[in-house]
C-alpha cells in the first residue's frame, strides 16, 4: 500500500509541474497571440496608410503633370505675346516714319503751292 500511495504521490508531484508548465505554455501562447494580433493590426493599419499615400501620390503626380502642361502653354503664349509686341513696335516705327515723311511732303506741297500763288499773283 505504501508503494501505491508513493507512486500516486510521485505521479501527482510529477503531474503538478507538468500542469504548471502547461499553464505557463498556455500563458505564453496567449501572450504571443495577443502580441501577434497587435502586430497584425499595426501591419494592417500601416498597409492602409500606404495605400492612401499611394493614392495621394498618384493624385499629386496627376496634378503636377497638369500644372506642367499649363506652364508649357503659358510659356508658349508668353513667347507669342512677345513676338506680337515686337511686331507691333515695328509697325509703330513704320507708322511714325510714314507720318514724318507725309508731314514733310505736306509742308513741301504747301510751300510750293504758296509760292506758286504768289508767283501767279505777281505775274498777273
Amino acid at each position: 500500500m505504501k508503494r501505491d500511495s508513493e507512486v500516486r504521490d510521485s505521479d501527482v508531484s510529477q503531474a503538478a509541474p507538468l500542469r504548471v508548465q502547461e499553464q505557463l505554455l498556455d500563458d505564453e501562447t496567449r501572450a504571443l497571440q495577443v502580441e501577434l494580433n497587435s502586430l497584425l493590426d499595426s501591419v494592417q493599419e500601416t498597409e492602409t496608410k500606404m495605400v492612401e499615400m499611394s493614392a495621394l501620390n498618384h493624385l499629386m503626380s496627376t496634378h503636377v503633370l497638369q500644372q506642367a502642361q499649363q506652364i508649357e502653354l503659358l510659356y508658349e503664349q508668353a513667347v507669342e505675346a512677345t513676338q506680337n509686341v515686337e511686331l507691333g513696335n515695328k509697325e509703330l516705327s513704320q507708322a511714325i516714319q510714314r507720318n514724318s515723311s507725309s508731314r514733310t511732303f505736306l509742308l513741301l506741297f504747301l510751300f510750293v503751292l504758296t509760292f506758286s500763288i504768289l508767283f501767279l499773283d505777281w505775274y498777273s
